[in-house]
């Protein structure tokens, strides 16, 4: 027998020494990852919302109700769940519920919490379920069930998603600490190390606090099971050196040094750490420190204060040892070195050998436990097998009958594949023949819309082209009647001037109906005050009409005066074409408008404007086509008045534009009563803008939407207005017509019927004109040497740069430019104008768009970047091309405003004055 001892003393012995060696090798490699960062380092890391801070606040609270039942702060937390919150986690915001469920009398009854989690769902709510997994782990840790521990450990880190998010980061925190524990209690620190890393890069990824002195005490409990003495030794002096985070961990470590003391004999120095342990606050780590003195004490053969620690912990009554000392680990330690402190060592080797027998049968009741758990659940995932390979079965079954169902329905479906091919290649024939007339359609189309593209383009190099030579004339007609002293001359400009205005109206209306045809006329509405309007086209037509002898009245209700949203170019173009027309077919008797308002429920202001006169009339016959394009009443009337009979047609279109109509309703010899409506939005008062009644009609303002100049200017632009006051008011009619009132009085009234006396005219000289043109140069004399005035309206002096490359044009704008004084300096090009501006300085800009070389629209963009004051000049572009898109464009540039060709003087300097007073203002604000 003794033999047999010392055979296995010495196998232990080789594999004590090989197993030491090992043991060392681990422990310095544990001492260098302590040594190697002494604290978390804080780096880069995902930043957290708040929610998610509230789930991970959650889970720790959990943590401290699982681990040491503390239910203070699990009740903290939830009383801050908010509905988002409980959206968001469900199955956390359940776990909480459950684990307080489990708290009874200030005690965690931590068995009835494990049968709860069991069944726990965590309603998809991954992170709840990881948890949930964890705390089953830490149950069965407790209970020394490592297999099953593992297990949930496993189940809790496959439902991690793949995916990087803080939640992700803490739940793979929590895993690896929960390893650490499992690692610690194998006594495997080299496993435990390399969770050891993972858990503090992860607490560095999520910013938290790496708890390095709880780390060493686990380790000491794995050096310790694992007996290797020279591992713990190191890590007790690691932790001595080392201040603990908290009480608890200190005196556990405490405990673990006490006992890896009293395994090397070490009793002394395991009575003192124990000794500092005793005053812990959890009972469990007291209950160890009694335990360790008592060992300590035994050790040391200090029988009396062993026993008295022996009855501290219930192994000790009246002279003899407890049954209860003899099934704990600890009280056979104590009673074997008693025993051998007492010279008995038969008994302290007995003893000895029943403590090694108890550990051996509680490792193996664990393990049993494990199985045991282990084939229950195997046993349920078998039952769980057999019930998927029967539902399996009926499922077979029942692709059976549905695949017979189905063979049933193939057949069939060859019968109506048969009718659905037929039917296709009938579709497709179809489709065919549809597609060829496509093509046919498409070609078709693509010739109207050349047509069409083709149409536009000619009439915008009609329009440019028309525009040029007019702007001529009529400036030159314009510039004799001003300035020529013979009156012939002045006469026979006027005539000049007045066949270019029906020119220009001619090629006006020809570009309105082409818009209005081609659907690309737009309306530009803007809050104004309607009477302001009415009145300022209604005066215009009182001079013309005295002119003739007729007797013009107006009357505008009082209600005009609100305020509407109203296109006012378009507005006015119709009032004139329908009082042009009564002026021109009216020889004698009278005219009259008439205009009214009736507010609507659709919050708009109905207006009806009625023109009547008293001239010949209209048969019905001529009525029926009076608003068709291009048809007057009957041929003499074209070859007597002139016209493209196109001016009513764009004035019912425009109308019903604008929410209206035009009608007509005329006697034969008894004059004619035309009728306007328009419905117009009504705008607040505090938008509306009177107009301004003395701006030119052709300007283009910034102020104004910038395709104004096409749809606004042109109709009007040679009209002359006239203010007066003398006409007397008319009442408002009741149910007579307008026309029916009128004739009594003309039929009294012999004045009217009496001829004009004829003007008087004469032969003007042909070398007036000559004369008057070798005068012009002189404007162009060099910049005088004094400033010009400050006041707006005086132009004497103020320098104007004029970029025109054909010259009549340049003599037309210095003409009309030289009665007020503007001294003129031509630029044939937009290259000899920049040049100009570089060294010398003006004081206005006259721009030309079409130009050879460089345009326009390029030149005033070069004067707006110019370095010096030139760059603030006001530029007005003066064009033939009067289209919306050349408007915005010369805008987009920075000029300031946009005055379409043929432009008269009045026209040209009210533009000329708004401009300059525009400048002088920003130059005193400056």
């Amino acid at each position: 027998m003794r033999y047999a001892i010392a055979i296995i003393a010495l196998f232990w012995g080789v594999l004590g020494h090989s197993a030491l060696a090992h043991a060392q090798e681990q422990s310095v490699t544990v001492t260098e990852f302590f040594q190697s960062d002494a604290t978390v380092k804080d780096r880069l890391r995902q930043p957290r919302s708040d929610i998610q801070i509230q789930a991970m606040d959650a889970r720790r609270a959990l943590d401290e109700m699982v681990h040491v039942g503390d239910i203070a702060a699990l009740q903290a937390i939830k009383g801050n769940f908010d509905p988002e919150f409980r959206e968001a986690f469900p199955g956390l915001v359940a776990l909480t519920d459950l684990v307080e469920t489990a708290y009874d009398d200030d005690t965690l009854d931590r068995q009835a919490l494990q049968n709860a989690l069991r069944d726990f769902d965590h309603q998809g709510d991954w992170y709840a379920g990881v948890y949930a997994n964890i705390a089953l782990s830490v149950l069965h840790l407790r209970q020394m069930e490592l297999l099953l521990a593992g297990q949930y450990t496993q189940s809790a880190l496959d439902m991690i998603p793949e995916d990087v998010s803080p939640l992700v980061s803490d739940a793979q925190l929590i895993i690896a600490e929960q390893m650490i524990m499992l690692y610690g209690i194998s006594a495997n620190p080299e496993r435990m190390l390399e969770a050891s890393k993972t858990t503090r890069r992860l607490h560095a990824e999520l910013g938290s606090q790496f708890d390095r002195h709880e780390l060493m005490t686990n380790f000491l409990l794995a050096f310790n099971r694992k007996r290797d003495h020279q591992g713990a030794l190191k890590i007790a002096d690691l932790i001595q050196q080392e201040d603990s985070a908290t009480d608890t961990h200190s005196e556990l470590a405490q405990v673990y040094t006490a006992d890896l003391y009293n395994e090397i004999g070490e009793f002394e120095a395991a009575l003192d750490i124990a000794m500092k342990a005793e005053a812990a606050k959890d009972p469990f780590i007291r209950r160890r420190a009694t335990g360790e003195q008592m060992i300590a004490l035994s050790g040391l053969g200090n029988r009396e204060d062993a026993i008295r620690k022996m009855r501290t912990l219930d192994f000790w009554a009246n002279q003899a040892p407890t049954e209860k000392a003899y099934h704990s680990e600890a009280g056979l330690h104590a009673l074997s070195l008693l025993a051998a402190s007492e010279g008995d060592a038969a008994r302290a080797v007995a003893l000895m050998n029943q403590r090694l027998d108890l550990m051996i049968g509680q490792l193996r009741a664990a393990n049993a436990n494990d199985t045991s758990s282990l084939l229950s659940h195997l046993e349920n995932s078998r039952e769980r097998q057999q019930e998927r390979e029967a539902a399996l079965q009926r499922e077979a079954e029942l692709q059976a009958v549905q695949l017979a169902q189905q063979e049933r329905l193939n057949r069939l479906l060859v019968v109506i594949l048969a009718l659905i091919f037929s039917a296709f290649v009938t579709a497709m024939l179809f489709y065919r023949y549809r597609e060829i007339n496509n093509k046919r359609v498409a070609a078709l189309r693509e010739k109207a819309l050349s047509a069409e593209k083709m149409k536009t383009e000619f009439l915008g190099v009609v329009n440019h082209e028309l525009r040029t030579p007019l702007n001529g004339v009529i400036g030159i007609s314009d510039a004799l009647i001003h300035h020529s002293p013979d009156p012939q001359t002045r006469a026979q400009a006027e005539t000049i001037l007045e066949c270019g205005e029906k020119l220009q109206d001619l090629v006006e209306s020809m570009i309105d109906m082409s818009t209005i045809e081609g659907g690309k006329l737009t309306l530009l509405p803007e809050p104004v005050a309607l009477d302001a309007i009415i009145e300022a086209e209604a005066a215009r037509w009182e001079k013309p009409s005295a002119e003739k002898g007729l007797i013009y009245t107006r009357f505008i209700a009082e209600d005009l005066s609100r305020a509407v949203e109203v296109d006012v170019a378009r507005l006015r173009q119709c009032l004139k074409i329908l009082l042009s027309n009564a002026t021109r077919f009216t020889h004698e008797g009278r005219i009259h408008l008439h205009v009214t308002g009736r507010e609507t429920e659709a919050n708009s202001l109905a207006i009806t404007a009625i023109v009547a006169d008293t001239g010949q009339g209209m048969s019905e016959t001529v009525q029926d086509r009076l608003f068709t394009p291009f048809l007057q009443a009957d041929s003499t009337m074209t070859r007597k008045y002139g016209g493209a009979g196109l001016s009513l047609a764009i004035a019912r279109k425009l109308a019903r534009m604008m929410g209206g109509d035009l009608n007509v309703v005329s006697t034969h010899g008894r004059g004619s009563e035309f009728t306007l409506t328009v419905d117009l939005p009504l705008a607040s008062e505090d938008q509306a803008e009177t107009p301004r009644l003395s701006e030119p009609s052709d300007i283009a303002s910034p102020k104004s939407d910038q395709a104004r100049a096409t749809q606004e200017f042109g109709a009007d632009a040679t009209a002359e207005t006239v203010f007066t006051d003398a006409t007397p008011p008319v009442s408002e009619p009741t149910d007579e017509t307008i026309l029916d009132l009128m004739h009594p009085f003309i039929e009294d009234d012999e004045e009217y019927n009496q001829d004009p006396e004829p003007i008087l005219t004469r032969d003007a000289d042909e070398n007036e004109f000559v004369d008057l043109l070798d005068h012009v140069p002189e404007l162009f004399a060099p910049e005088p040497t004094n400033s010009p005035a400050q006041d707006p309206n005086d132009l004497s002096g103020v320098r104007i740069l004029v970029v025109e490359d054909i010259a009549s044009n340049q003599d037309v704008i210095r003409l009309m430019l030289e009665r007020e004084g503007c001294v003129c300096i031509p630029a044939l090009s937009a290259e000899e104008g920049l040049n100009y501006l570089m060294t010398r300085s003006a004081d206005i800009v006259l721009m030309d768009i079409r130009m050879p070389g460089m345009d326009g629209v390029e030149a005033t963009q070069h004067i707006r970047k110019l370095s010096s004051s030139a760059a603030h000049l006001p530029i007005i572009v003066l064009t033939a091309e009067a289209s919306a898109d050349m408007n915005a464009e010369a805008m987009m540039a920075g000029a300031d405003l946009f005055l379409t060709k043929p432009v008269i003087g009045r026209d040209l300097i009210e533009a000329i004055r708004f401009v300059r007073s525009d400048a002088l203002r920003s130059a005193q604000s400056a």
